[in-house]
């Protein structure tokens, strides 16, 4: 399972690549749902 790094949650076009080299290697991608849902906030 590949999740990013950070504090933003990054657009879906600059990051179909690591998606396709997670497909080819047989990977789950994980985004950061929770930042998404609850913000760059303490205990996330």
């Amino acid at each position: 399972m590949l999740m990013p790094e950070g504090v933003a949650v990054p657009e879906n076009d600059s990051i179909q690549w690591i998606i396709d080299a997670c497909v080819q290697r047989g990977w789950s991608y994980c985004p950061r749902v929770h930042i998404q849902l609850f913000g760059d906030t303490r205990g996330t």
